[in-house]
């Protein structure tokens, strides 16, 4: 485990993230080993599909991977950046015990909230745990109609997809700005300044 990680404590609790810093390491290094564990023990061929099954495939290129003419690009792997991104992701998120505390409700709110048929809120199940991303919430608030938006999410996209959906800026959610013309948002944004949510809410069932 490297020895040079280094985070201040104060950028986790401005975070609402309560745990350790040495917690918070082993929990990125379990992460990063849960998402490798989908990768088969081979040498990536020119194009890195011959390397997974098909299923495999799907979840990584789902996730946003490029599986096509894999090469040796060291930091620039995108793979590797999955990886890490994925394992952002895990460690930039919340216990059941800690968003129940934070919303004010018991844990079993919150339980019944991840399970529930859809479900009203994002989890990932690590270890047998629940970890929250924390883009969910505006401090001890949950973003505005984000609970229809991920109702209508498929249970088969990965984390990092539905991270960089909700977080990356979409051609059709257009807000104009008057005199200072458009600016294009994230299906984020767009629920945090309390647009018309109909318009994320169908995109994505359309996933």
């Amino acid at each position: 485990m490297d020895t040079k990680f280094k985070l201040k404590k104060k950028t986790l609790t401005s975070r609402g993230i309560s745990i350790s810093r040495k917690e918070l390491q082993k929990m990125c290094m379990r992460a990063c080993e849960n998402l490798l564990e989908l990768m088969p023990q081979t040498q990536f061929q020119e194009d890195s599909r011959t390397d997974f099954t098909v299923e495999e495939a799907g979840i990584l290129e789902r996730a946003g991977f490029d599986l096509e003419m894999k090469k040796n690009m060291g930091t620039e792997d995108p793979i590797a950046k999955g990886i890490s991104e994925y394992t952002a992701i895990i460690c930039n998120s919340l216990t059941v015990e800690q968003v129940a505390h934070n919303l004010g409700v018991e844990d079993s709110r919150i339980r019944q909230r991840l399970t529930s048929k859809p479900p009203t809120l994002y989890g990932i199940k690590l270890n047998s745990q629940w970890r929250i991303p924390i883009f969910q919430f505006e401090g001890n608030y949950i973003v505005p109609n984000i609970d229809k938006v991920i109702s209508r999410l498929s249970p088969e996209l990965h984390p990092l997809a539905v991270y960089k959906w909700f977080t990356t800026p979409n051609s059709d959610l257009v807000k104009d700005e008057d005199s200072e013309g458009e600016t294009i948002l994230s299906p984020l944004n767009w629920l945090r300044l309390g647009l018309d949510p109909k318009i994320v809410i169908d995109m994505a069932a359309d996933l």
